[in-house]
């Protein structure tokens, strides 16, 4: 029991105390153990086959993003997961952003296909992602700012939220490009004039 444990938080170590039961069959750990010690406590799950260790030390916000991002990789490998975009990626790439979305926005690839239902909590986009669109904060995968810029414009996100973080991001050094900047205010006016 001891050493299923320690795989168990070994695993779940990187991913703020949460895990998918196909890792945790990969790590050596049966699906009936899981159920075991999902009725001990040590387990709670709140997403159909995504775990979270019970005593594993995280914040709730973090557990979400985290069963947002594993959500669509229950049955597959990490290629699948999903990737926080859209206002949810706002708030992890801009600190000042006060504004708390009702729901976690993850973007997966074209090629993965969901046949479950998916939480009340989590909006799904699909788009294909390349290397350079995604970032790595606190560990989760989320949109780079400019991505997410561009993902928000396009979903007619309100002008109230967005300017605050272009105008911040066309000012602090590297973020963006002044071609980003000139692209995505435009794109910004284009899509007010509709």
């Amino acid at each position: 029991m001891a050493r299923t444990t320690d795989t168990l938080f070994t695993l779940a170590d990187e991913q703020g105390g949460v895990f998918t039961a196909a890792e945790a069959t990969a790590a050596g750990v049966s699906p009936q153990h899981l159920v075991m010690l999902a009725r001990r406590g040590v387990l709670e799950t709140s997403v159909r086959g995504i775990y979270r260790l019970r005593n594993y030390p995280s914040n709730q916000e973090d557990v979400q993003l985290w069963e947002a991002v594993l959500w669509p990789s229950v049955q597959r490998s990490p290629e699948s997961w999903g990737v926080l975009s859209h206002l949810s990626a706002l708030r992890l790439n801009y600190a000042p952003f006060e504004y708390v979305p009702p729901f976690v926005e993850i973007t997966v690839s074209r090629d993965v296909r969901l046949r479950r239902k998916r939480p009340a909590w989590l909006r799904v986009h699909v788009a294909d992602l390349s290397d350079r669109d995604i970032a790595d904060i606190r560990g989760l995968p989320v949109t780079t700012i400019r991505r997410t810029l561009v993902d928000c414009i396009a979903a007619g996100v309100e002008r109230r939220l967005l300017l605050p973080v272009l105008d911040a991001a066309a000012e602090e050094a590297g973020v963006l490009t002044p071609e980003d900047v000139a692209q995505l205010r435009e794109a910004e006016i284009t899509r007010s004039r509709s």
